[in-house]
């Protein structure tokens, strides 16, 4: 590929960032490395935007890229797999807003942050694994993702923000016992969801309306039956989304 279809803002002697993608190949392998007056700066960002809605299929990020900004790839429609680096630490605001076709997609062990709706509407992501090295999983980040069934949520997880599962066909999840906070709204409409998983810790932390419009949902609570689940986190069902 040619190097000369990636524009880039330097941001030290060192490295730089992607700017913005010029060419229309549907295959994209970025670059670790780009050359410019003489110098190599090392790619460790892509940029805001810097492929908003261009019709790529397949994108590979380099190792030692450590941040996708905000709308990175945004309303890539025809998007179907993306390789991530292991150097990945944070993934910004809407980067792969209304990517329909994603699945597929690896996490690596590194990333600490999603941002608000970072995957929202990737309607053909099928499952997710969060990683331990994840903090916070932003406000609806995973939102209307239709036909995601598998969620796995590690140890080391700390938040889950207002609406970051709205409308998932999640079957079943566990919610760990580092998670600090689960806001409202967290697996709003997730129609399919039968069973959750917590600790009697995780159940003081959980939102009294995470769980609204998830009728056939059951808590279990260590080894306690479900219907010793205090009314607190009992889902509802009643109200529009």
């Amino acid at each position: 590929m040619d190097n000369s279809q990636f524009s880039i803002n330097a941001l030290s002697s060192s490295t730089c960032s992607i700017k913005k993608f010029s060419g229309a190949d549907e295959i994209i392998e970025i670059p670790a490395t780009i050359e410019t007056d003489g110098n190599q700066l090392q790619v460790v960002e892509i940029g805001a935007s810097a492929f908003k809605r261009l019709k790529v299929k397949s994108v590979v990020i380099p190792e030692g890229v450590t941040l996708i900004r905000d709308d990175a790839f945004s309303g890539c429609d025809q998007l179907e797999s993306v390789k991530f680096p292991s150097t990945l630490v944070e993934i910004k605001d809407s980067a792969f807003y209304g990517c329909f076709k994603l699945d597929g997609i690896v996490l690596p062990e590194r990333v600490a942050a999603l941002g608000t709706h970072c995957f929202e509407y990737c309607k053909a992501l099928s499952a997710i694994a969060l990683p331990g090295s994840l903090k916070v999983v932003g406000s609806k980040a995973f939102a209307n993702c239709e036909s995601m069934k598998m969620l796995t949520i590690a140890e080391g997880v700390e938040e889950i923000k207002d609406g970051a599962f709205n409308e998932c066909q999640i079957t079943e999840v566990t919610l760990p016992s580092s998670l600090k906070k689960v806001e409202k709204r967290a697996f709003n409409y997730c129609s399919s969801l039968t069973t959750v998983t917590l600790t009697e810790e995780v159940k003081t932390i959980v939102d009294s309306n995470a769980f609204n419009g998830c009728p056939s949902v059951t808590f279990n609570i260590g080894a306690a039956p479900a219907q010793s689940v205090p009314e607190a986190i009992a889902p509802v069902a009643e109200t529009a989304p």
